[in-house]
């Protein structure tokens, strides 16, 4: 008999002596887990994939370090490629208790932002999670000092830091991202905002975000905008404290605010709000063409009386 098919034979023989299970036995694979973004506490995660074995399979997670150090010195790097994951779970990680495991689906509540899952044949392939998941950006073209919009998933966690990072072969530049008053209890989960720098050179810059988790594999690409030159402002700029607004917060500024927005209204102008807080006890339309502006979401703001059923 050939050496080649005496071999062949062995091997095939050895097969049918090992148990079917270890002789066919896969590392698993994740294809998908969801949800696969922060804050959303005390929903259970569902992990979807192949050769989970529900007797031996288990969950492992880690948390890489996130500080604002490693987030500012890894931003550094953008614009190459993003850096690989572990391929096992490096010191620190920690087993994950889980709730259901079947052939193809586990059931467990995720902690940290890389798992990985093990059955006897070894370990899956890690899985990033909990990073900011960004869709769109509001426009692709911006200039210098004007404010943008991106929506996404996993953008805003709470308690924890958001940053914007235009990037491109000459800078890195951090954006300032624009947080309004109340803003932990009342803000959009999915919607942040944020300043082009008035200072950034005009130019065309990649969009990273990070919401302070997974340190150095925590940035993500939010697509591209264009910095264009701001140009110089032609509109007719009026300070409402000219036309009798005190924005002391105790008075009615009502009327003073009427006649700024009359006045501005002939030339297309910007009604300006010092810092302050100027009341109004109605509804005050503002034309088209009209633009209200304040010294900061903070120190100016238009507060409404309403109505007391107390008086």
């Amino acid at each position: 008999m050939p050496a080649r098919t005496r071999n062949a034979l062995w091997l095939w023989l050895l097969g049918l002596a090992l148990p079917t299970g270890l002789a066919l036995a896969q590392k698993p694979e994740i294809s998908n887990v969801f949800p696969d973004f922060a804050d959303l506490r005390g929903i259970p995660h569902v992990i979807t994939g192949e050769s989970f074995d529900p007797a031996k399979t288990e969950v492992w997670y880690w948390s890489p370090p996130s500080d604002e150090a490693v987030i500012k010195e890894s931003a550094q790097t953008l614009g190459g490629a993003l850096p690989s994951l572990p391929a096992e779970p490096p010191k620190g990680a920690r087993r994950l208790a889980t709730l259901d495991v079947e052939k193809q689906v586990i059931v467990a509540q995720l902690q940290g932002e890389v798992i990985w899952v093990k059955n006897p044949a070894g370990w899956s392939a890690p899985c990033l999670i909990n990073v900011a998941k960004p869709f769109w950006i509001s426009d692709t073209k911006a200039p210098q000092g004007e404010m943008l919009h991106l929506y996404g998933f996993g953008l805003r966690v709470r308690y924890k830091n958001f940053h914007v990072v235009l990037k491109n072969e000459r800078a890195t530049v951090f954006a300032p991202v624009i947080r309004m008053a109340r803003e932990e209890r009342v803000a959009d989960p999915r919607l942040v905002y944020f300043g082009v720098p008035p200072d950034t050179a005009p130019g065309r810059y990649d969009v990273y975000v990070h919401n302070s988790l997974g340190g150095e594999f925590g940035w993500r690409k939010a697509g591209t905008v264009e910095v264009l030159p701001r140009q110089k402002p032609t509109e007719k700029v009026l300070d409402v404290r000219q036309f009798g607004a005190k924005g002391e917060g105790l008075g009615n500024d009502a009327q003073a605010i009427k006649e700024a927005v009359s006045a501005a209204q002939k030339d297309s102008g910007v009604v300006f709000f010092p810092p302050g807080t100027y009341k109004t006890d109605e509804t005050i339309l503002v034309p088209s063409g009209i633009s209200l502006r304040g010294a900061s979401a903070e120190n100016t703001v238009i507060e409404g009386i309403g109505y007391d059923p107390h008086a």
